[in-house]
């Protein structure tokens, strides 16, 4: 281990230890050195009284006194101390034995300290291996946990034998453990939850990324991890406007319906903000979806000849009249009446009739452009939007058209139909800038047409 406790402690102990033995080995050499210096002093006063022999006579120069470094090199290296006493004006070389042997007088307080920092050890390495050892089985208690998701009960009740700080500690860690293993288990109920459920749940990244999902997004995902990349461009455009208003908290959530990238398959998307991700619910309403927009066909189109009726009809109107004035260019509204339907009705039966309702609007409407609009009002009426005419002449082509389809007969049974009609012609911006008078005057004209055995006959020519 890099960074061992145990290690630490040790070197701790070792620099107080040295720096301990350092202090008292100076201290007991200074004090040492003072008792011997005070001995040579009585020694000194001692040799005024005695008859010194002139052969230790050295000269008249004065010697320096004995210090006390003198005496710690003279006692270190076992020699006897050398001092120059003056008697008489007389320098004498003597040599001066102390009283106490150095290494004797230096080995008690070495001993006395080693004795105390050996007793110091053992009772500090008691209580440090003691706590050693409960941090050891605090960290197996720690790796039970992170390995097997549980609590040892064992080892926790092990770390309370001391109501110390480490047994604080692990209670407070317990504490966190059960709140987790709650937590956990609550998300794990959860998780088991989102995966039995038919909904989609994503979470996605602040780049749109999928970083997490539940199993029912398995049979949707493709190679992409961009959730992006599965929306069409309209509601990815949309997508991508309304995101800060998410974050802003200006929407709570953004819905929409897509079908994801999957053939006949629609799914309504709300999207939620998380702070840092994106939550995801997306939930199939295929079935829902379908109905729906079979109901709005059943609605908005005519049963017999499944065209636009009269509701859907005077939607498109009132779209190209908007779509005109974006653009600023005409279109026209035809209006169409079959000629003796009647009579057909009358003489073949509603059979015959509703042939020639179903064989004019098919024929009719495989000669108009796909933007063109063909409707039918009811009874033998249908009326006929041709968007974005550039001139006249484009509008005799069409009902030129018009005509040449209608030409060959309708084989019924074992007799011949003939499909006639007249047509009544209005043209925005010219004859009106509303719908409702756009297919007044287109009437009109029709019946202008009808009136003088017209094929066609355009507003503004009966005034």
């Amino acid at each position: 281990m890099k960074h061992s406790f145990k290690r630490a402690i040790a070197d701790r102990l070792f620099f107080v230890y040295s720096i301990a033995f350092i202090i008292i080995v100076c201290i007991a050499n200074y004090q040492y050195a003072s008792v011997v210096e005070y001995e040579v002093v009585i020694y000194q006063k001692n040799m005024q009284n005695i008859k010194i022999s002139a052969e230790i006579y050295t000269s008249s120069e004065i010697k320096p006194l004995v210090c006390k470094w003198d005496i710690i090199q003279s006692a270190i290296m076992l020699q006897e101390i050398p001092i120059y006493p003056t008697f008489h004006n007389q320098t004498y070389k003597l040599f001066f034995t102390p009283q106490y042997g150095y290494y004797a007088f230096m080995l008690k307080p070495i001993i006395a300290l080693s004795v105390i920092l050996v007793f110091i050890y053992f009772t500090l390495n008691k209580v440090i291996q003691r706590g050693l050892t409960r941090l050891t089985r605090f960290e197996d208690f720690l790796l039970y946990y992170f390995k097997n998701g549980a609590i040892d009960e064992n080892l926790y009740a092990s770390l309370g034998e001391y109501d110390d700080e480490i047994y604080l500690l692990c209670v407070q860690t317990k504490k966190i453990m059960d709140e987790n293993l709650r937590t956990l288990g609550s998300e794990k109920t959860f998780l088991r939850t989102l995966e039995e459920l038919n909904e989609v749940v994503l979470e996605l990244s602040q780049d749109f990324k999928i970083i997490e999902h539940n199993k029912s997004w398995i049979p949707i995902k493709k190679k992409s991890d961009n959730f992006l990349d599965y929306l069409n461009n309209k509601n990815g455009k949309i997508f991508l406007l309304k995101i800060p208003y998410l974050k802003n908290n200006v929407f709570k959530h953004i819905v929409f319906i897509d079908n994801l990238n999957t053939k006949e398959r629609y799914f309504e998307i709300k999207i939620i903000d998380m702070e840092n991700v994106f939550g995801v619910i997306i939930r199939d309403i295929t079935d829902a979806y379908n109905t729906e927009q079979d109901n709005r066909r059943i609605s908005l189109l005519d049963p017999l000849t499944n065209i636009p009726n009269r509701a859907l009809f005077l939607e498109k109107l009132e779209s190209e009249i908007k779509k005109a004035q974006r653009n600023n260019n005409s279109f026209a509204v035809l209006f169409f009446d079959l000629n003796k339907f009647k009579n057909i009705n009358d003489d073949y039966g509603h059979e015959a009739g509703d042939k020639i309702l179903v064989e004019f609007s098919q024929r009719v409407s495989s000669v108009l452009r796909a933007s063109d609009t063909l409707a039918r009002l009811g009874g033998d009426e249908f009326v006929a939007i041709l968007g974005a005419l550039k001139d006249a002449e484009e509008l005799d082509i069409v009902i030129h058209k018009i005509d040449y389809i209608l030409e060959k007969e309708v084989e019924y049974g074992a007799i011949s139909l003939k499909i006639e009609t007249s047509i009544g012609v209005s043209i925005y911006p010219e004859d009106g800038n509303s719908g409702d008078i756009l297919i007044l005057k287109a009437d009109n004209a029709m019946y202008k047409s009808k009136k003088n055995n017209q094929k066609y006959c355009k507003y503004r020519h009966e005034t």
